[in-house]
C-alpha cells in the first residue's frame, strides 16, 4: 500500500489517496480510498487487512 499526493492545480490544493500496488507488478495498481487528502494508512483493531486513512477520520 501507498500514499499518493498530487497537487490539484484549479482548487490550489493537495489531494491525496492510498492505492495498493502489487510489489512483483503481476497486477495494475487499485485505488483504495477517494478522499480529499487520504494519507497516512494504518490498520483499524475492528477490521484486520482494511487500511484506513488517519486524514480521513481526523
Amino acid at each position: 500500500m501507498v500514499a499518493v499526493t498530487r497537487p490539484d492545480l484549479e482548487a490550489d490544493e493537495y489531494r491525496g489517496g492510498l492505492w495498493l500496488v502489487a510489489t512483483d507488478g503481476s497486477a495494475e495498481p487499485r485505488r483504495l480510498t477517494r478522499g480529499p487528502r487520504d494519507a497516512a494508512p494504518a490498520y483499524s483493531p475492528t477490521a484486520p487487512g482494511w487500511p484506513s486513512s488517519a486524514a480521513a477520520t481526523a
